[in-house]
């Protein structure tokens, strides 16, 4: 009879220590810090994917292993984080019922806060200088002061005979000087805006103080309100703006993300969790970045040579449509029509514009535009674009310039169809060591 070694194992041992290796591997990805892809856009402009493994109150972002990418990214020299493939999945926000409805009013209603985000409510009140509410679509309870609240919007106008009218809500909205609440009304013929003071809200009807009187209006008749913005207007530099599928957007201080969950921190102390899976992308306030659609040129020249001068826009073509350059859309930007000359004041505080220029695609292929950029009188770019064109991309060091200069003339085609967009102007700091 042959004899085992001591030294060799026996086959039932063999098994035994093959499924104790296979348990501590299962162990290890079960337990292992969990990690999330994810497309990051710089603040230069740069896109790099990696695996988001944590962030800590200090913005530290913390990635697995990736080629060319640190272990360790800075939330503050980014401009945004997509969770999901960019442009793959778009929010669904719940549907506001019609303004032209006979129905009894019921939820979801659209909350728009003062910070410039937004929400939506299945139930809400207003009462002693607060908004109490449940959220859609989970029914979370909370409650704020009603200083947080910039507008509650309770219906839709989409597709009925009230919808240019609903453009009015709108324009209340981007209203920063409303000295009074204003309250839209449905009525027979359209809607009716009327000022006044939001004085309570309950589900039957609003309390309102219209020329020094109280009146109450059954909440049907409600189309939203808008209230009169007090104190100085909230300020998001240093948060991010979390964009979630059920259409809400939340600004906030990021304190951390642990176990595939957001923990996004108010200025009051509050603080909010929101599950990866919820998120589709967030976008970075840097205090290193500020986009020239926020600042005041201190000097605009526009002239037209066989067209109607158009004034340009902030964040928009100059035709006040969304910024588009070939099939690219651009939330942020400067749409502007040649001849035009914006010079800012930028007084030495930063290092690097980063720009990316074109004719917008609303002309339709049309335009000849020359795009120039000068520092403190210097000429630092020209460059001569046509309608057809793709987006171009520009990153120019402006360290020690006080005053930014950006000018579009017209090319061979005199000025017609030259809608010339400075989609995403920015002005970049340095990280200084």
């Amino acid at each position: 009879m042959t004899r085992r070694s001591p030294l060799e194992p026996t086959r039932p041992a063999a098994r035994k220590d093959f499924r104790f290796a296979v348990g501590l591997l299962l162990a290890a990805c079960l337990f292992a810090t969990p990690a999330s892809a994810a497309t990051i856009t710089l603040l230069d402009g740069s896109v790099v994917k990696a695996d988001i493994q944590s962030i800590d109150e200090r913005g530290q972002v913390t990635v697995g292993d990736a080629i060319g990418v640190p272990d360790t990214l800075d939330l503050y020299n980014m401009r945004r984080i997509d969770l999901v493939e960019p442009g793959s999945k778009k929010a669904t926000p719940p549907k506001l019922q019609s303004a032209d409805t006979a129905d009894p009013l019921t939820g979801p209603y659209l909350l728009r806060l003062a910070d410039g985000g937004h929400t939506y409510l299945n139930t809400f009140s207003v009462a002693d200088g607060n908004l109490s509410l449940r959220y859609a679509p989970d029914g979370k309870p909370d409650k704020m002061p009603i200083d947080r609240v910039r507008a509650v919007r309770l219906r839709s106008v989409e597709a009925t005979k009230f919808e240019k009218q609903g453009a009015m809500f709108d324009r209340a909205l981007a209203d920063k000087s409303l000295t009074k609440d204003r309250l839209f009304v449905i009525t027979k013929t359209g809607i009716r805006a009327i000022d006044g003071v939001v004085e309570a809200v309950t589900d039957k009807e609003l309390s309102f103080i219209w020329q020094d009187t109280p009146r109450k209006l059954p909440l049907q008749r409600v189309y939203g309100f808008v209230l009169a913005m007090t104190g100085k207007p909230p300020d998001n530099l240093g948060k991010v703006a979390i964009h979630t599928v059920e259409g809400w957007l939340l600004w906030g201080r990021l304190q951390s993300l642990k176990d595939n969950t957001f923990t996004l921190a108010y200025d009051d102390g509050r603080t909010t969790d929101i599950q990866w899976s919820r998120v589709l992308h967030i976008d970075v306030r840097s205090d290193r970045l500020v986009h020239l659609s926020d600042l005041d040129p201190v000097q605009v020249e526009q002239s037209a040579i066989v067209t109607q001068a158009l004034p340009w826009q902030r964040d928009r073509g100059v035709t006040g449509q969304p910024m588009k350059i070939g099939d690219v859309a651009f939330s942020r930007g400067l749409g502007v029509h040649a001849h035009n000359e914006l010079v800012f004041d930028i007084g030495a505080r930063f290092d690097t514009f980063a720009v990316t220029i074109g004719i917008d695609a609303a002309t339709g292929g049309k335009g000849d535009c020359v795009f120039i950029v000068e520092a403190d009188g210097r000429e630092l770019h020209r460059q001569r674009v046509k309608g057809a064109d793709k987006p171009r991309n520009l990153q120019l060091k402006i360290t020690g310039v006080r005053r930014l200069t950006l000018r579009v003339e017209t090319g061979e085609d005199l000025d017609l169809a030259d809608h010339a967009n400075w989609a995403e102007a920015r002005l970049i700091k340095a990280v200084k060591p």
